[in-house]
């Protein structure tokens, strides 16, 4: 009957691809083997996954390959077809069970052992097996973890498997172990043994462990126990993992392959420097130190390879470290040998336990080739026999250690009698050291106390003169740290975090208190007897000799208050002479008209912080000006001021919220230093100044004079009186104008040290001058715009000594300044020979500014003339001299105060740089000026 049943299923699938490969079982005995592995060669379709229902519905046209089960696809070849590791494939058999199986009911249990990926197993066309999910790439796996099984009642005598495999998680792929069917009850006997076999091995590794590492807590000078425990419980991790009964996955259900592999593998790669270290404790005078350090360093590298490298990579080293392995262990035979034959204590205990030990370790790494003596791994249980033999060589050398205590325990009696007669001596001497720093601490002039890091205590000890310091009287030991600071100007928050460093400081190495030591108080004001005094701290860190522990804070308080003050009014009167010092820099008759122009923008500022709608450009460039000013005339406090003030309006400028107490603070403290200089400049050197013994009269009345001498007949006069009325005019002249060299002589004498801040040669000037001088009312104007002219030419325009030299220019620059007066315009031209204008630099700041419309196109003239706007500026970083882009702006709000402009004449492209060359086109109306040779006075020329 089984051979026409045979015939029948040749007939109807043999010729097609839909047949399958027939797996003969039939001989199988049940009762007297329980299990039977179904090997031999299943259908095997590379690269797909198939269901029974397209072998069923004769999707699957494609002629199957042969391939035996158990085999890994690794770099196997069928054919002209050569296999990966990773990758996916179905397998296909049909079982012939034999008939009493059949016909008896026997439940039968299929017995999927591990698998290095995932699978789908359907019996009968049923799904009856899943470990993991199947996937066609790394992404969309997830192996699998343990064996499974499926337990049923065959109906017939033919089984139709069919099996999805997917490996890419793993260096090995394919099924590596045979599917196994057997009685269901035997099978069951078999895992329940397996499982009790690694939990009782399992137990007895854990308890071995905890109980030497319990010896070595007690006794941490020795590290054998200690060593042993770690060996210990490595080979317990990877026996956990790893046993044949599948105990892990009853346990931990849940545990990803991932986790599995690396606790099986680093398990592996640590335990094995472990036991020669274990070794080497026991017997150091056989065993070699350079032997352990190789296998430390071989077992750390390999194990961070399974937390850096995934399971399909990690897993490829393990035949390297077994080789390892195996060279270790031939040197530990040579060494035990030597260890033999000088007849070490309790040698062959060890002997014999290292001897299992290779043993299993042989089995196993032959079994994970599938050629073992034992067709199982037995490395956990050749491990756990090997440390019940060292558990007991350890025992025995703890008998001895404890005999040898019991010896000296009597030695350690009559020691212990010598030790108190010394502590008795000590006793003595610590009794007056402590009266030694009981006077000091009661006669020092200073607030000495030691910080206890439990609850920031104070220290039993302190010094008599801290309780008067701090004004507390009662102040005992044992208080909380905010005794100290009770009248001290310190928030909830600064002490509390004051209380936090000293806390976590305590008990730790020094390097944890400097590390904030920095966020301690070093100063302290306090309220003392209705006034306030100064307090100076210092924070000592006070360590354990034995430990090198902190075990303490020392501080030390001393009362500066008198000393600040002295310091503070050396201080003042250091910057009263600077100040003097500046004061007697600037000519006498130039002081009061430069104190006038920059207290004129300071109104003006204050002024505009008084209005609803405020002009924030024009109030920032006014404390620009004021700036400019000081600087030219050296005035470098005052520079300073206007410096600081000037970043903050800046920040107005910009848009950012800035309190008008803030802007007001910042112009009154320009405001203080202008008030400094004028009272140096009045009272302390008695100059004569605004507001003095001096006649005041209106220089229109001196004008109006001027023109009626003008006016006058000489003709009747003799030589000698009209001698006189010319020098009357001319000393009018003198007091109603000022010639344009000498109004910029100080701005001129200023120049050389701006050079040399910015790095450059000083320039020469030269001046142009057809002898026209300027009236009194128009020398702000005039001041103002070269203040801003000459530094713009200085800082933006002339290069530095390196730069002109490679661009093949003298070192020093030059700057000329050139005027023209007719009946109706004054025209002023400045110009220099440095690189010039960037006009692509003007035109992308111009862009990003959106002083340009969008897709506007502009003239060069057009470009050049954009410096004048406001904010515009072209260089990179802001200084003190310029960079905010309102030199400039500032110089064409002035002339345009008085019915004046300027504007850019360019020039030329230079042909040594990237810039056009240019000048400034000044003018004014001619009324400022007077071109003094119409009254006899001769012209001037100047240069630097």
């Amino acid at each position: 009957m089984a051979l026409w049943r045979i015939l029948i299923l040749w007939l109807l699938l043999g010729s097609h691809p839909g047949a399958a490969a027939v797996l003969d079982l039939r001989q199988w005995n049940a009762d007297e083997h329980g299990t039977i592995a179904m090997e031999g060669a299943w259908d095997f379709y590379w690269g797909q996954l198939w269901t029974p229902q397209d072998f069923s519905q004769g999707r699957v046209q494609e002629e199957p390959l042969a391939l035996t089960i158990p085999a890994v696809w690794n770099r196997m070849k069928i054919g002209d077809l050569a296999l990966q590791a990773n990758h996916f494939a179905t397998y296909r058999a049909h079982i012939q069970l034999p008939e009493n199986v059949v016909q008896h009911t026997t439940p039968l249990t299929l017995w999927m052992a591990n698998l290095p990926g995932a699978y789908k197993l359907w019996l009968n066309g049923a799904l009856v097996l899943e470990s993991g999910r199947v996937g066609r790439d790394e992404k969309s796996e997830i192996p699998g973890n343990g064996s499974t099984f499926h337990t049923f009642v065959a109906d017939r005598s033919t089984l139709d498997i069919v099996i999805q495999v997917s490996s890419f998680h793993h260096r090995d792929g394919g099924m590596w172990w045979p599917i196994k069917i057997g009685r269901a009850d035997y099978i069951t006997r078999v895992r329940a043994a397996g499982a009790a076999l690694d939990g009782f091995a399992l137990s007895c590794l854990f308890i071995m462990a905890f109980y030497h590492f319990g010896l070595w807590l007690m006794r941490p000078q020795y590290r054998t126990p200690l060593i042993f425990a770690m060996f210990c419980s490595f080979i317990a991790i990877r026996a956990s993992v790893s046993g044949i009964g599948d105990l892990h996955i009853m346990v931990f259900p849940n545990m990803p392959q991932h986790v599995q592999k690396i606790l099986e593998y680093a398990a592996f790669y640590l335990g094995v420097p472990a036991f020669y270290a274990f070794v080497r404790e026991l017997y150091p005078e056989d065993f070699k130190t350079w032997l352990s350090r190789f296998l430390w360093s071989m077992g750390l590298a390999f194990a961070l390879t399974t937390f850096v490298f995934p399971v399909r990579i990690f897993t490829d080293f393990i035949e390297y470290f077994q080789v390892i392995t195996l060279f270790g262990c031939s040197i530990v035979c040579v060494q035990m040998w030597r260890a033999v034959k000088y007849r070490r204590d309790g040698i062959s205990l060890l002997l014999i336990g290292t001897a299992i030990l290779i043993f299993s370790s042989v089995n196993d790494i032959l079994h994970a080739h599938r050629n073992a003596p034992i067709p199982t791994m037995v490395f956990p249980y050749g491990v756990f026999l090997m440390i019940l033999c060292q558990s007991i060589l350890l025992a025995r050398r703890f008998s001895r250690a404890f005999h040898a205590v019991e010896v000296n325990e009597k030695q350690i009696q009559s020691l212990n009698a010598e030790l108190q007669n010394q502590n008795a001596i000590l006793d003595s001497l610590v009794e007056e050291k402590t009266r030694d720093i009981r006077s000091i601490m009661k006669n020092i002039k200073q607030g000495i106390f030691t910080v206890l890091g439990d609850g920031v205590r104070l220290g039993a000890e302190f010094s008599d003169h801290l309780r008067l310091m701090i004004g507390a009287p009662d102040l005992k030991g044992g208080e909380p740290i905010e005794k100290i600071f009770e009248q001290a100007d310190l928030n909830g928050d600064r002490l509390h975090q004051i209380k936090m460093i000293l806390c976590t400081a305590a008990g730790e190495d020094a390097i944890a208190f400097e590390m904030n030591a920095h966020l301690l108080p070093r100063e302290l004001r306090l309220k003392r007897d209705h006034e306030q005094r100064l307090l100076e701290l210092d924070w000592n860190a006070i360590e354990n000799d034995h430990t090198g522990r902190i075990e303490k804070i020392l501080v030390s308080l001393r009362d500066v208050t008198d000393l600040r003050v002295l310091q503070e009014e050396s201080l003042r009167k250091q910057e009263e002479l600077e100040l003097i010092g500046e004061v007697l820099n600037v000519p006498t008759e130039k002081f009061d008209g430069l104190m006038l122009s920059c207290q004129k923008f300071l109104r003006d500022v204050l002024n505009q912080l008084h209005q609803k709608s405020s002009d924030t450009h024009r109030m920032f460039r006014s404390m620009h000006t004021i700036k400019g000013i000081a600087r030219s005339y050296g005035l470098t406090h005052l520079a300073e001021a206007a410096h600081q003030a000037e970043e903050v309006f800046a920040l107005l400028r910009e848009g950012q919220a800035v309190s008008k107490e803030q802007l007001i603070q910042v112009g009154d403290h320009v405001g203080l230093y202008l008030e400094r200089y004028d009272g140096i400049h009045r009272t302390k050197l008695g100059r004569k100044g605004l507001g003095s013994d001096v006649l005041m009269i209106d220089r229109s009345v001196l004008a109006e004079n001027m023109e009626s001498l003008r006016s006058l007949d000489l003709s009747h006069l003799s030589r000698d009186a009209q001698h006189r009325v010319d020098h009357l005019s001319r000393l009018f002249l003198t007091l109603v104008y000022m010639p344009l060299p000498k109004l910029l002589h100080a701005l001129i004498a200023d120049v050389p040290r701006l050079a040399e801040e910015l790095g450059k040669d000083n320039p020469d000037i030269i001046i142009r001058d057809p002898g026209i001088s300027i009236k009194h009312h128009a020398y702000d104007v005039f001041r103002n715009t070269f203040t801003h002219v000459l530094r713009n030419a200085l800082d933006h325009g002339l290069e530095t000594p390196v730069e002109r030299r490679s661009l093949g220019k003298a070192t020093r620059g030059r700057i000329i300044i050139e005027l023209r007066l007719d009946e109706t315009l004054l025209e002023i031209f400045v110009s220099d020979d440095g690189r010039g204008l960037d006009l692509a630099a003007i035109q992308r700041s111009a862009r990003q500014r959106g002083l340009i419309a969008s897709g506007a196109v502009l003239s060069e003239y057009e470009v050049a003339n954009l410096i004048f706007a406001p904010g515009l500026s072209t260089k990179e970083q802001v200084t003190e001299i310029s960079g905010r882009g309102v030199g400039l702006d500032a110089v064409k709000d002035f002339l345009e105060q008085y019915n004046g402009d300027i504007e850019i004449q360019l020039g030329p492209r230079s042909s040594v740089s990237e810039g056009v060359s240019f000048r400034f086109h000044i003018t004014l109306p001619a009324s400022v000026c007077e071109l003094m040779q119409s009254v006899g006075v001769k012209g001037v020329a100047s240069a630097s």
